[in-house]
């Protein structure tokens, strides 16, 4: 992720985040091994770092020091919860956005500073709406959702309400077809 001047990375093997300046120097380790297991997507806004934290079924809240603020989300099925979170965006009026991979959907939790739990969306399959293990996920400026379908070889579009906009990609090698696409991410 890029806020500040500053790229911040979610040191994924080393259950860490490092911070550093956008030419790669003065890196830092923001947050420390032993606090995230196994970070995945990382997202920063409003003077937070976001961080899906996989094996700890949450999302990190921490501030630009490396400090906790706060925890979104426990591990389970239900309204809140979360299975295995892989990735993680923040629209530009600080919603937060779970790719909840092993639960196959969306998990959007409310603003500052408690990030309530707002509602879910997605199923397991191939239908327009439903997702297999999704990956990342990105918002643009209108408050839309993107979120990469790796088993479905496909990005959907979603409403910031999870009403679903659009999909594209299929399985292939060429123009406009992938192969499980991992990450994404919109420009300003």
């Amino acid at each position: 992720a890029l806020a500040g001047g500053y790229v911040y990375v979610a040191d994924t093997g080393n259950d860490r985040i490092q911070r550093m300046q956008v030419d790669g120097t003065s890196a830092t380790q923001l947050v420390p091994e032993g606090t995230l297991a196994n970070p995945r997507g990382i997202a920063v806004w409003g003077g937070r770092v976001f961080a899906a934290d996989d094996q700890h079924h949450r999302v990190a809240v921490f501030d630009v020091t490396g400090r906790l603020v706060t925890s979104i989300g426990s591990q389970g099925t239900g309204p809140g919860q979360l299975n295995y979170p892989y990735g993680v965006a923040v629209d530009p009026k600080g919603r937060v956005f779970v790719a909840d991979d092993l639960n196959q959907r969306v998990v959007r939790f409310g603003g500052v500073p408690l990030y309530p739990y707002r509602s879910r969306w997605g199923s397991y399959g191939t239908g327009p709406g439903q997702l297999a293990y999704p990956r990342n996920i990105a918002t643009d400026a209108a408050g839309n959702v993107y979120v990469t379908d790796p088993l479905n070889d496909r990005v959907q579009q979603f409403t910031a309400d999870g009403e679903f906009l659009n999909e594209w990609g299929s399985s292939g090698s060429g123009e406009g077809q992938f192969s499980y696409p991992q990450r994404i991410a919109v420009a300003g």
